[in-house]
């Protein structure tokens, strides 16, 4: 007799017990005390791809949880779970799987009610589908993957002593995108220690990081190579602070960075200290002051962490020998009426990069008024101006201005904003940057159940001293609630500048001007992607079914990739007492990678009735 053959007579024989399984309440075994519960079910799935044998056939799925302790739990707890052959709950970003999941977890937690307390969890997963990200809120490409995950904690809390807690964390993956023999492979181990303490009204915090992280992104992104890097990065951190006269309060802190790393046999390490003061004072109810003052002895190991810390693949960065940073600035805001600001700043940077000694003077000023009356309804309105001089000399003003508001007009309720800043003030102080922002909103009840609401938003870079820093972003959606019922659409587009990282592409990070990265670390790129979805529950009977469509570009110095997806799903569940039936459906075709290949399909149908079981 085959595995098939047993398999199949198995999953018949469990159709019929599911009905009479038992349930029991926890249970002990001496000092040992235990729970469990979970589902057992038997399914009928199948799945077709183009070119590949259809694989179909009856198969058992289950998912249950292990739960107790030893002797107090205080003392030891424990718990264990995991899923076997769950392709109907094994879901990604659009809501549809393509593969049967699997996973299994554990962790034990000591001496929870001591000075002492510590834990320990490990976790592995089979086959789970998922999503490559995209920047912007496009959605991402689907992908299949495993991984594993360590992780392991200890604090030492005792009386009088300054406080301690240890955790390491290790994850582990390898991911296939769909279409494509390309892996995502990845590995991060992250090490942190924290301290706390309060010495003579003086509280105080520590902070040790250690992250290690090795990355291979897939080879669409970088003319068919992929790209493959290790990097490893050390903060620790100090910081406190104090009441002071006049309501105020002072803060300071340091910082110690380190990094090392790079790819294709070139590397590079570097570290720096920096250290801030912050102050603020309220000397009456209508005037606020802040003062800040800020060293950073080497601007290149800031920005590699901030990199690292993003995920990214491999950074180099390259700002001088000796790049460092020395600025001060003072903030002060006034309650002119109680619906009439204002306020005025002031900063001063010193800054080396590149070898060049720059100095940049900014001064800036808004007034900010908000009113509510009947016929606006809540309106925030705000303007200013900004000044900026670098090495003495002037460089001309600048403006920044905003509205919100939201107003109710019979029914309707409507909302909006919009805002402008410009001298955004970027790692490198040379760089001049400005961009916009805006939303709207509305909403009504059609009927006393049915509601309508839209929205939409965006955001645009404007103009730029140097190129690649140019973003746009912006999204439309509706909706339609009726009772347990939903149907909405949304639609977004993102172009600009990406990071690759380790967690797919995102947006490079506040305050770094991609002059300053390395060619293998971003990308142009340009996405579109809409999706239709509805749900409902009928009774007890609950149905969802969505359509995602994503069409997305990526252009290096060396090649193009052009690339889509499209994803359609149907999913249906009813509960019966301690039974469940369930039922999905998935297709998906997809196209990724520079060779302009046609892409690839594959189809996925699942069928199956479960129960609910609690032995004890």
């Amino acid at each position: 007799m085959t595995k098939v053959h047993i398999i199949r007579i198995a999953s018949l024989a469990l159709v019929g017990l599911l009905v009479a399984l038992p349930a029991s309440a926890q249970v002990k075994f001496g000092a040992l005390t235990a729970g469990m519960d979970g589902t057992l079910g038997v399914g009928y799935g199948a799945s077709y791809a183009p070119d590949q044998p259809t694989g179909t056939g009856l198969g058992l799925t289950g998912f249950g949880n292990l739960q107790g302790n030893y002797y107090d739990p205080r003392f030891l707890t424990y718990a264990v779970s995991g899923a076997y052959n769950r392709s109907e709950s094994n879901t990604q970003g659009a809501g549809g799987s393509l593969t049967n999941g699997s996973n299994i977890g554990a962790g034990v937690g000591l001496f929870t009610g001591s000075h002492f307390p510590a834990s320990i969890s490990w976790g592995k997963t089979f086959g789970t589908s998922g999503t490559y990200g995209l920047p912007g809120g496009v959605q991402g490409f689907v992908t299949d993957g495993d991984s594993t995950q360590f992780s392991a904690g200890w604090s030492a809390m005792l009386p009088n002593l300054p406080t301690l807690a240890a955790s390491y964390n290790q994850i582990s993956s390898t991911t296939s995108i769909f279409g494509t023999s390309q892996e995502d492979h990845s590995t991060s181990r992250n090490l942190n220690l924290q301290s706390n303490y309060r010495l003579d009204g003086w509280p105080m915090s520590a902070h040790l990081a250690e992250v290690f992280l090795t990355t291979q992104t897939p080879s669409f992104l970088s003319a068919g190579e992929a790209n493959v890097g290790d990097e490893h990065a050390t903060n620790l951190n100090f910081s406190t602070n104090h009441k002071l006269p006049l309501y105020g309060g002072v803060g300071l802190s340091y910082s110690y960075d380190s990094y090392s790393g790079g790819s294709g046999g070139t590397r590079d390490s570097g570290s720096g200290n920096s250290f801030s003061v912050n102050a603020s004072f309220v000397p009456t109810r209508r005037f606020t002051t802040q003062f800040q003052f800020q060293y950073n002895g080497n601007l290149q190991s800031q920005v590699e962490n901030q990199l690292i810390g993003a995920g990214s693949v491999a950074p180099r960065v390259n700002l001088g020998s000796n790049s460092h940073t020395l600025s001060f600035s003072n903030s002060d805001s006034f309650l002119i009426l109680s619906n009439l600001g204002a306020s005025c700043n002031f900063s001063r940077v010193q800054q080396e990069v590149y070898g060049t000694t720059i100095a940049e003077d900014t001064w800036s000023a808004v007034v900010n008024y908000h009113f509510q009356r009947a016929l606006w309804g809540s309106v925030l309105l705000y303007a200013g101006a900004n000044d900026l001089a670098e090495n003495g000399a002037n460089q001309g003003a600048s403006l920044s201005a905003g509205a919100n508001f939201s107003r109710l007009i019979k029914a309707w309720q409507f909302g909006g904003g919009f805002s402008y800043q410009q001298s955004v003030q970027t790692i490198v102080a040379l760089v001049t940057t400005s961009n916009y922002s805006y939303n709207a909103s509305v909403g009504r009840p059609l009927t006393r159940r049915l509601v309508w609401n839209a929205d939409f938003h965006g955001f645009h870079s404007g103009f730029n001293q140097v190129a690649g820093l140019s973003n746009k972003t912006e999204g439309v959606g509706t909706n339609l609630l009726y009772r347990g019922f939903a149907l909405a659409a949304n639609y977004s587009e993102s172009v600009g500048t990406s990071l690759i990282t380790q967690n797919g592409l995102v947006a490079v990070p506040v305050g770094i001007p991609t002059p300053v990265l390395g060619a293998n670390q971003y990308l142009q790129t340009s996405g579109k992607s809409y999706s239709v979805s509805a749900s409902g529950t009928l009774r007890q009977l609950v149905l969802t079914t969505a359509y995602t469509n994503v069409n997305e570009a990526t252009s290096s110095p060396s090649a193009n990739s052009n690339n889509s997806s499209t994803v359609m799903f149907a999913n249906a569940s009813y509960p019966w007492r301690k039974m469940g039936f369930v039922a999905g459906y998935t297709h998906l075709t997809q196209g990724v990678g520079v060779s302009g290949g046609g892409p690839a399909s594959f189809s996925s149908y699942y069928i199956g009735i479960q129960r609910w079981f609690k032995p004890f």
